[in-house]
């Protein structure tokens, strides 16, 4: 697919139990900036609503601005766990609500709008 990008990939711990991964995408295409953002991440669903998200986001927060300078992060409108982690992390002045481009594979799967934060590391 057209926009995919190189990422790292970490996974996060809470002692030595793996609770999930997050992923950073190096590349800055035109699906990265509107769509999957820069950032995404994923909490096993027996840890999640321990902030392990945010955590992982805020220990990323160094290696994320060696690189990139301002950082996307994106999320479903609905989905109210991802939303309160990236408010947590981004000031509001840095929130938009953005529509999905037709032509991008996640409009083809039924998503139409996206929240879009830009972080600074």
């Amino acid at each position: 697919m057209s926009g995919q990008s190189p990422y790292h990939h970490f996974r996060i711990f809470a002692g030595a139990r793996d609770v999930g991964h997050i992923n950073l995408r190096i590349g800055d295409s035109r699906h990265v900036r509107r769509v999957v953002g820069h950032v995404g991440y994923w909490i096993r669903r027996r840890a999640r609503g321990n902030g392990y998200a945010l955590s992982a986001c805020h220990a990323l927060a160094p290696f994320a601005r060696a690189i990139l300078p301002k950082v996307i992060l994106t999320c479903d409108p609905d989905n109210t766990a991802s939303r309160r982690t990236l408010e947590r992390l981004v000031p509001d002045d840095q929130v938009s609500e953005i529509r999905i481009p037709p032509k991008d594979p996640h409009y083809s799967r039924g998503v139409r709008k996206k929240l879009r934060f830009i972080w600074m590391p």
